[in-house]
């Protein structure tokens, strides 16, 4: 993996100390060091990094000022660093809602080598883990034409749509729902890699966004038209057929996955649901969750159609990676094409 330039915003010197020290080693380039906003904001326009690591509690120029000046400039992953307080918490949330990639809560307590360790972990897990960071304004512009490589027949089923995403997944979410046009009423199931409380926020704001209904999930609730559910945080997802309705299940089993919720729990779900016209999206993200779900959904419907963002458009091409790997994609596509795409399968299948 080529080196990953990146400027750290932190105020805090013990916390500035670690992370510079947690990065010393690693394949990337700190290109810049700032300890207050308006510092930082000018580093980052001046550098261009790959990659900005933020602290929500700064001076000059507060944390959420600069991440929303910043993403007005430039597309770019952000990580926020911010308290384990209510405070800091909902500093987080809004900063996710603002477009930050991931978060990382400040260590707290002594800084001993064992807060080390985790941190660094943490912090070089969402950075490197990844090859594949936001693509370049003249890339996201390529625009390619649509490539099916399967024959859909019309039928009369109904049709479902199931998302999974993780890393840079709040933006990319707005990006597909909003765009979808207002008689959109195909019921889509998402899972986000978020844990317990920030789904519902991110469920919130989205819905003030999009022409469809989006809520946080409930148990046992009956899947509607023109709603899109975000499974809750800390919550695996299924859909169970009962009779002619499809209702929701949440659970914390199985508990052997390393994501709650998890796309692969949800995918394989959707694929023992019989007479349904089954659509399934992988959207950027890190790791592999999805990839069995895919192969299960084609094993038990060979008619399941796969989508992947495409490598150009995703912020981390981890899961959309792991998706095309399976050989069952049938449309890799630009994050702008989703909607659309969306919209031209299911008029194509017959469904709603």
């Amino acid at each position: 993996m080529s080196s990953i330039k990146i400027v750290v915003i932190i105020h805090s010197p013990e916390v500035l100390q670690m992370v510079l020290k947690s990065l010393s080693e690693r394949q990337v380039e700190v290109v810049a060091v700032a300890t207050n906003g308006v510092e930082g904001f000018n580093k980052v326009i001046k550098y261009s990094p790959d990659i900005v690591l933020l602290d929500l509690e700064i001076p000059a120029m507060d944390g959420a000022r600069v991440l929303k000046n910043m993403l007005a400039k430039k597309s770019l992953p952000v990580i926020v660093f911010g308290s384990d307080t209510p405070n800091g918490r909902s500093a987080i949330k809004q900063a996710l809602k603002t477009g930050a990639m991931d978060f990382i809560k400040k260590p707290r307590g002594e800084l001993d080598d064992a807060t080390f360790d985790c941190l660094q972990t943490e912090l070089i897990n969402k950075i490197t883990t990844s090859t594949e960071l936001l693509p370049t304004e003249e890339q996201i512009a390529k625009i390619s034409d649509l490539s099916p490589i399967m024959t859909m027949e019309k039928n009369r089923y109904q049709s479902l749509i199931v998302i999974g995403t993780s890393t840079g997944g709040p933006r990319a979410l707005q990006t597909v729902l909003t765009n979808l046009p207002d008689d959109f009423n195909t019921p889509i199931l998402i899972v986000q890699h978020m844990p317990p409380g920030f789904t519902k926020s991110l469920a919130e704001r989205l819905n003030h966004l999009s022409p469809v209904h989006v809520k946080e999930a409930e148990d046992g609730e009956r899947i509607k038209e023109k709603t899109a559910y975000i499974a809750p945080g800390g919550k695996h997802m299924t859909i169970k057929q009962i009779a002619t309705k499809q209702v929701i299940q949440l659970s914390i089993e199985p508990n052997d996955h390393i994501h709650r919720p998890s796309v692969d729990v949800l995918f394989r779900s959707l694929a023992h649901i019989d007479q349904v016209n089954k659509i399934a999206v992988i959207l950027t993200g890190m790791g592999k969750d999805g990839k069995e779900g895919i192969i299960q959904l084609k094993k038990h419907d060979s008619q399941s159609i796969i989508i992947s963002q495409s490598k150009d458009s995703s912020i981390v091409y981890g899961m959309p990676k792991a998706a095309v790997e399976t050989n069952l994609v049938d449309y890799t596509i630009p994050l702008g094409q989703v909607s659309h795409t969306l919209v031209q399968l299911v008029k194509k299948l017959g469904g709603n």
